[in-house]
């Protein structure tokens, strides 16, 4: 990211935040290219002049990263069950938020999503991706967004807000957009 960064004409920290989007936006807008704040091969083709990236951001790790910036933008905003944003959320509606203003259709329910979702080992987890849980039948029945080093971005239960919490148990799943 510091690499994109460096090449928009910003301070290069590697960290994928607001001062990044808007400067790819710009740029995207600019060039005449789809404005999604995803830096894929278009993108970097057109910031670096070559269609092979050098080190290269797939579509999936620029989608799960501007994942993790929309859901920092929620974080403090309270749990209503059946909450799809803006204002509230209850937590598959917070998912489905999120990826909605990547242009990015997701399912509304955590069942639904994890059905949906490409399943992907807890090994190879990386911000962005959906973390669920599922009961004894195997259904998922709460789900959160993959932040990194074993926390998720989520919206809990009725009394709590969208924030970030630890994931609690190692049995879980992770889906991929």
């Amino acid at each position: 990211m510091a690499q994109v960064q460096s090449q928009l004409g910003i301070t290069a920290d590697g960290v994928f935040g607001p001062r990044t989007e808007d400067a790819v936006l710009d740029f995207q807008f600019e060039a005449g290219l789809v404005t999604d704040a995803i830096v894929g091969p278009l993108t970097w083709g057109a910031l670096f002049g070559t269609s092979t990236p050098r080190n290269p951001i797939t579509t999936s790790d620029s989608i799960g990263a501007a994942a993790i910036v929309i859901a920092r933008q929620q974080l403090g905003k309270p749990y209503v069950y059946g909450g799809d944003g803006p204002d509230v959320f209850d937590c598959s509606g917070l998912i489905q938020y999120v990826f909605a203003q990547l242009g990015v259709s997701v399912p509304r329910t955590t069942y639904e999503q994890f059905d949906a979702l490409a399943p992907v080992s807890r090994a190879n987890a990386r911000p962005g991706d959906v973390v669920f849980f599922l009961n004894d039948q195997g259904q998922a029945y709460h789900d959160g967004l993959y932040a990194g080093n074993g926390e998720m971005i989520v919206s809990r239960k009725p009394g709590t807000v969208v924030q970030y919490q630890k994931i609690w148990t190692d049995d879980y799943r992770v889906g991929r957009v």
